[in-house]
């Protein structure tokens, strides 16, 4: 019988401690960065497709944590002329 070992490599275990850092940090602001999308929305500044770079510049994070908030917000956003509720 062959024995595979299972290898892990220092990238392998970087990108895992990387991904749930960047889960913390978003569980962490996602309630303040849905509430800043709504004013966002309300304010008329953009389309909400377009926001965010605005995530991005006021809350500093990358490129796709942003991208990240957006669509969990848009996923989860019931406005007033929601037909679905």
């Amino acid at each position: 019988m062959i024995a595979i070992k299972n290898k892990i490599s220092d990238d392998d275990i970087e990108r895992d401690t990387q991904a749930l850092l960047e889960d913390e940090e978003f569980n962490q602001n996602k309630n303040e960065v849905f509430l800043y999308l709504e004013n966002l929305r309300e304010s008329g500044k953009t389309n909400m497709f377009g926001a965010a770079s605005f995530i991005q510049d006021d809350f500093e994070c990358s490129k796709s944590m942003s991208i990240r908030y957006l669509s969990e917000w848009m996923r989860n956003y019931k406005g007033e002329n929601n037909d679905n509720d």
